[in-house]
Order: structure tokens, then sequence, then C-alpha cells
């Protein structure tokens, strides 16, 4: 042990000066620092899968949606058609009303100048001054001079003006009969009338004007040129129409932003300002359904609009919707809906619109739930908040109606996903908790039960991720946690749930957003300990049970929320909980079944990512004496020492050490380690640790290596004298912070250099005697 002595005095000299510590503040030391990274986490899963019927290729009213007496998603002709109506008479009395006006406007220039005069006259009385009468005379000649040209000027410019207006309007009109008499576009009267249209959009009309317009305008709805049908829709709305004009203008637009293939058309044009600001927020919803129904399923569908390739992001209809202020109305028309609901009951009528104005606000929180992942710059205000509390108050006005609070939920776990928005929620934990409530019939076992609890589910786990406190009222509220923890017994025994035509739903994706629910509450220290006193363990060692060999890609998420919710609530157990526990089919009387069948998945599975989590859950329950008494035998301890041998993945060497690091504290168990030449295996792996300076690895190594020479005696019997020089030389040289680190020393090279200085000095220590 000479060359031994020798290095260790010359190259780490600097570590004797340490001050030294007993084994307590070792083990301590180690345990902290097996405790970094690997303590308890949230659990993040995707959003249910559900048809968007907004989708560039399958944009419907309603979809697979049944909902009785809900209006048609295709669009009736005849609605256009019944008011389209010639009027051949337009020209001359358009005609006349100008000759008349302008008449009027002549005659008028006669019988003004008079009383100009006289009016000048009073004010000339009234300053007590008589000037001379000729000059007086001169004065108002000069007067009427004036005035009778500016007259004179404004009438003719009038006149004008009209005629040029008339003019554009018979040039319209005469483009619309040679439509209608051959209900075929050719190329140059397309052209002549998007010029005609976008001139027209121009002029400010008067009511009989506009009435007359129409006409003519919806003869031409029935075209098949998408740039006229906009500038169409754009008319009618700066006419500001309201009624059933307003109506056919949103059918109008809803029938353009259906087909995806008008979206360059439609994200270039100013139509989907013009349906918010001139449509929509001239509409009183609750009396108006029809067109809000409509109206909304035209906003939602352009809001999905593809953006212009190559434009700039924010010149998509999303953004420009949003900068609109589509939020703030649409909360106003949600809480008259709200208001009105609740005095006078829930109407048909209003389960339609509400659909889709829920539909609209999930399409523009999708947008904003993506902004605020990419940066974009959005800011939020209350307003988003106002959202969440009309929908929830929404949700327990339908109660009787299923398919409305499935639509909401929807809407829900899109606004879960914003923080922002989901802080609103987490405050009203208590209200969401317990739409919980409803499983318990019937509901549960019905595709529509499937989908409910997956989008319940997937809103309480994004909360729980978020909100530290709102855990912790959750996990005390007993009426909910009953909730869940019956829930997930009963989709924990149910393999499918079949609907009415003999489907067949799986229950995993249910499973997995319910169980993410208890991973998430138990990262709350106080909810994990006590959490291991419920009902959930048989619970989840059932489902743990029935996914740990996973042959679907559902099944191996699911087995990888189970293990994420194993380890959370493992990471605050300790020995006093364990054995205060008095539930048997709590986590405290189920661990030890656990811990074998995490055994089994460390052993066979080949995800590393699922190795390594059963991997560092062992890790946690091996501090438990039961746990670390069942670890420690011999078929267990071969799989810990197989997987030191074979596996390359360095986070997963770490969590194997670190079960051995709480398992060799004890005699026993270090004599059926070293039976199984893992001594020699742990010395290997320290050393290639060093030499590649991983030093969180190397750190529990030694670690491992101070609690299997703990008693030691002799040296040579334990790991050999041979072993014992190789493995202090490889120490010694890698303790010289300035030959490795030339000053820049990192920090998981520190806590190597604490356990290691340990480690050498007890190896020089046994070597001596």
């Amino acid at each position: 042990m000479d060359n031994l002595n020798l290095q260790y005095n010359e190259k780490a000299k600097h570590n004797l000066t340490r001050p030294r510590r007993t084994s307590s503040q070792i083990i301590s030391e180690a345990k902290g620092f097996l405790n970094i990274g690997n303590g308890a986490r949230v659990i993040k899963t995707n959003r249910p899968i559900t048809p968007n019927s907004s989708s560039s290729n399958n944009r419907q009213l309603f979809g697979n949606v049944q909902i009785k007496g809900r209006p048609q998603s295709s669009l009736n002709p005849l609605f256009f058609q019944n008011q389209a109506h010639v009027l051949p008479e337009l020209d001359g009395s358009l005609k006349a009303k100008i000759d008349e006006m302008n008449h009027q406007k002549l005659k008028n220039d006669v019988t003004k100048l008079p009383s100009l005069d006289a009016n000048l006259s009073l004010q000339a009385s009234s300053k007590k001054i008589s000037p001379h009468p000729t000059k007086k005379d001169k004065i108002n000649n000069k007067h009427q001079n004036v005035l009778y040209k500016s007259v004179s000027y404004e009438d003719e410019k009038s006149i004008k003006i009209n005629e040029l207006t008339h003019n554009k309007i018979m040039h319209f009109v005469k483009l619309v009969q040679e439509f209608q008499a051959t209900q075929k576009l050719t190329e140059s009267t397309t052209l002549n009338l998007i010029q005609s249209l976008m001139e027209l959009k121009t002029i400010k009309f008067n009511k009989i004007e506009e009435t007359q317009l129409l006409s003519y305008l919806f003869i031409l709805v029935e075209c098949d040129s998408i740039k006229i049908l906009i500038l169409i829709a754009e008319i009618m709305l700066l006419f500001g129409m309201t009624g059933k004009n307003l109506t056919g203008a949103c059918r109008l637009i809803y029938k353009l932003s259906k087909n995806s293939e008008n979206d360059t058309y439609l994200v270039e044009s100013n139509l989907p300002e013009l349906l918010l600001e001139k449509g929509i927020a001239r509409i009183t919803p609750v009396e108006e359904c029809e067109s809000v129904v409509y109206g909304y399923g035209a906003l939602r569908f352009l809001i999905s609009c593809n953006t212009v390739a190559g434009s700039d992001k924010n010149t998509s209809i999303a953004k420009r919707m949003y900068s609109g202020g589509i939020i703030q109305l649409l909360t106003i028309h949600l809480q008259l809906f709200n208001d009105q609901a609740s005095t006078k009951g829930i109407q048909k009528e209003y389960i339609h619109a509400l659909f889709q104005l829920s539909e609209v606000l999930r399409e523009i929180f999708n947008y904003i739930s993506i902004s605020c992942t990419d940066d974009d710059g959005i800011s939020l205000d209350d307003s988003v908040n106002l959202v969440a509390l009309q929908l929830l108050t929404t949700f327990q006005i339908c109660r009787d109606e299923i398919e409305m609070q499935l639509q909401i939920l929807k809407t829900l776990s899109v606004i879960s996903e914003i923080e922002q928005c989901n802080k609103y929620l987490s405050e009203n934990i208590s209200v969401v908790g317990g739409f919980l409530k409803p499983l318990r019939n019937d509901l549960r076992s019905t595709k529509k039960g499937i989908v409910f609890i997956c989008r319940l589910g997937y809103i309480i786990g994004n909360i729980m991720a978020q909100y530290d406190e709102t855990r912790v009222k959750f996990y005390q509220n007993n009426e909910i946690m009953s909730y869940l923890i019956e829930a997930l017994d009963f989709y924990a025994n149910e393999n499918f749930i079949k609907d009415t035509s003999g489907f067949l739903y799986n229950r995993t994706d249910v499973l997995v957003k319910l169980v993410r629910i208890v991973a998430n509450l138990s990262v709350n220290p106080q909810v994990g300990s006590e959490i291991g006193h419920s009902s959930l363990g048989v619970i989840i060692l059932q489902i743990l049970l029935q996914v740990k060999d996973p042959k679907a890609l559902e099944s191996e998420e699911l087995l990888q929320a189970t293990l994420g919710t194993i380890h959370n609530i493992s990471y605050y157990q300790d020995e006093n909980e364990s054995l205060r526990s008095e539930n048997p089919r709590s986590f405290y009387k189920r661990m030890n079944d656990i811990a074998l069948v995490l055994c089994k998945i460390l052993q066979s599975s080949s995800n590393i990512i699922v190795r390594l989590e059963a991997a560092k859950i062992l890790g946690n329950i091996s501090r438990l004496p039961n746990i670390s008494e069942c670890l420690s035998k011999q078929d267990k301890m071969k799989i810990f020492i197989s997987c030191l041998q074979t596996t390359e993945d360095f986070e997963l060497l770490c969590a194997i050490v670190g079960i051995f690091v709480n398992i060799l504290a004890d005699w026993e168990k270090r004599l059926t380690f070293k039976e199984l030449n893992g001594n020699f295996v742990l010395k290997k792996l320290l050393i290639k640790a060093i030499e590649l300076h991983n030093w969180n690895l190397a750190t529990l190594c030694c670690q491992a290596f101070w609690n299997f020479l703990t008693d030691c005696t002799d040296i040579r019997k334990e790991i050999g004298v041979e072993s014992s020089q190789e493995i202090g030389n490889c120490i010694a040289e890698n303790l010289d912070e300035q030959a490795l680190f030339n000053g820049s020393v990192p920090d998981d090279w520190e806590s190597f250099a604490i356990v290691a200085s340990d480690l050498l000095e007890r190896l020089q220590y046994l070597s001596s005697n």
C-alpha cells in the first residue's frame, strides 16, 4: 500500500484538512445527493384527442354531435333566392329621386337668400348704427353674390356626385342582369363585377338604396367567384343590417369560411373584422339565435383559416380577432345567455348558439395557448378569467345537456393550458372537482362518459400541475377525493366500455388522465405523505399489474403515468408513516407488492424511460426496512447487478447504485452482494465513472463502497489488496482540482471530492491494519 499512501499524501493533501465527519453525516450527505433531480415532479400528458370540426378538411357546424332541433350545417340557397327579386323600376326611381333632390336644392337657393339678407339686416340694426343706405345695399348685394356662388358650387358638386353614384349603381345592375340571364360568369363579367363591387364598397348609401341593392346582391350569392362573394359579404355588413338580412350575411360568410380552399382569400380580406364589428357586435344573441349560430360558426372557421404561405404570423385571422376584442365581446354574449337561462330556463335555441360560441372560444384560446408557448408577445387581461367564470356557470346551467357540457369541457381543456386562465380555475377547484360527481351514475359506462372524464381529468390534472395550495385544497375536500377514487376504481376494473352500437372504447386514456391527477396532487409534501394512507394503493397496484408489459402506445403512456404517481408518493414515505398506516389497501401496505412488480419491469422492459422510473422508485422505497429486506434477496440483487453490467445509460446506473447505497448499510445484505461479485462490478463502474469524469455516478459508487466497507476489519477479505490499490490510485489522481480544471471547478466534482476523500481515507486506514 506504499504507492497508494504516497499518491494520497502528494496529490490529495488538501483533502486531509477537511473536518472529520461521522458516518451518519456522510450517509445524510449522500442521501441528499440522491434526491437531487429525483424529487416529486408533475406529470404531463396530451390533450384528449377529439375530432376537430374546425379543421381544414373537416369544417362542420355541429359535426357528429346530436343536438335536437339544431340548425342545418349545409347552406340553403333558397334563403337568398326568396329575398332576391328583380326591381326593374330601380333605374327610374333613382333618377327621379335625384332630379327631385336637385330641383329642391335649386329652389332653396332662391328662398334662402332673402332670409339671409333679413337676418343680416337684423344683426346690423341691433348695433344701433345707421350706415349709409347706399353702402348698406352694396354690402348686402356683396353677401348675396358670395352666398349664391357658394351654394351653387355645392349643389353642382352634389349633383355630379349623385350622378356618378347613379352611374355606378346602374353599371352594377346591368352586370347582375347579365349574370341572371345566363347564370354564368365569363372572365370579363367577373372582372367587371369585382371592380364594380369594389367601387360600391366605398360609397355610403341611404336605407332605400341599400334595400334595393341588397336584392341584386342576393342574386349573386350563388355565383362561383370567391372574390365576388367576399365583396358581397363585406358590402352587406357595411350596410349595418339587422334581422334576416344580417342572418343572410352570416350564412354567406359561413358558406365562404366552410371551404378551406378559400382561406387565402379570406386572410387577405377585411371580412373577419367586419363580421366581428358590423355583424356579431350588432346582434342581441338571446333574441337572434339563428344569426349568431351561423355568425359564431363563421368566426370559428375564420379563426382556423390557414395563414397565407410566407406571410407574417401576425397577419393570421386569429391574431387579428384577438386584437379586435373577440374575447371581451363573446364574454358579454356568454353572460347574456347565462343571465337569461338562469331566469327563464335554458332554451333549445340557446344550446345551439352556446355550442358554437364555445367552439369559437376554443379556437381563439387554442391560438393563445400556442402563441404563449411561442413567446408571441400575447398579453392577457382579466377578460380571460371572466370567460372561465362564465363557462363554469354555463356548465352548471346545462346540467341536463350532456352534449353541451362535453363541449364546454372541450373548451376548458384548452383554457386550462394557459397559466393565467388556469389560475382562476384553480381558485374554483371545488366547483371544477365537483363535476366528477355525475360519473357516479350510469353515464360513466357510456362513450360520452369516457369523453367526459377524459376532458375533465385533463383539466384538473393541469390545475394540479401548477398550484400547490390548490393541491392541498383538493385533497382535503373529502367529497371530491371520494369521487376521484371511485372513478379510478371503476375504470381500473373495466377493460372496455361499450356503447349502444356495440363499438368498444378503450378506457386507457381515462386512466391516464385520472392517475395523472393523483401524481400531480402528490407533488405537495403534505398530500404526498398523507395520500399513502388512502385506498389508492391497491388501485394503482392493479393498474400497474395490467400495464407492466405494455403492447400498445396508450398502455405505455399509462405505465409511465402510473410509475410517475408511485414515484411522487414514494418520495415522501418514511418508516414512521409506514408503521402508522392501518388501511390494508394503502400504498404503505401494498408497497412490497409494488416493489416486486417494479423489479420485473426493471428486468424485462426494453423502454429505458420506464426502467429508469422503476429504478428511481426502488431507490426511494429501499429506505424502508421492510422494502430493503425484500430487495436484498438474491434474485432481486441479481437483477440490480445485471443492470450495472449491461446498461450504458448513466442516469439508470445512478439510480441502481442509489439502491445499493441504501441496501448495503446492513451486514447481511452486504454478504449477499459480495457472494454475487457485486463488489467487483461496482469497482469497475467506479473507475469507469471517474475516468469519464461522470462525477455524479462516481460519487454514488464511492458512497456505495463506503457503506459496503462499514464494519470491515480486513480489506483483503472484502475487495482484496489489488482492488483496494486500484480504487485508491484512481481516486487520488482525480482529487487535484488544479490539475483537473485549472481553476473552474464544477459543483458535481465538489460533491465527489467530499465522499471520495472519505472513502480514500477508509481504504488507507484498512490497508494499514
